[in-house]
């Protein structure tokens, strides 16, 4: 549990520099985000673990990441 949480409060963090950085949304709320960035690559690593033949994890990851970061840049 404490693992989770430290590193939600990671993600958090970097997400928030961002925003202070100019280079994330500030309409997005920091944890929200850093949430749903763990939710995805769990979620994708699960699709992938279930059925390695779905999609070349490696071809694609960076493809993916890509469209979360879109989704939070500016």
């Amino acid at each position: 549990i404490a693992g989770n949480r430290q590193m939600v409060d990671f993600f958090a963090g970097k997400i928030q520099a961002g925003i202070e950085a100019e280079e994330v949304r500030a309409d997005i709320d920091p944890r929200d985000a850093a949430l749903s960035l763990i939710a995805l690559n769990n979620g994708l690593l699960s699709l992938w673990l279930l059925d390695p033949e779905l999609f070349p994890l490696k071809q694609r990851a960076e493809a993916i990441a890509d469209i979360f970061i879109q989704g939070i840049a500016i």
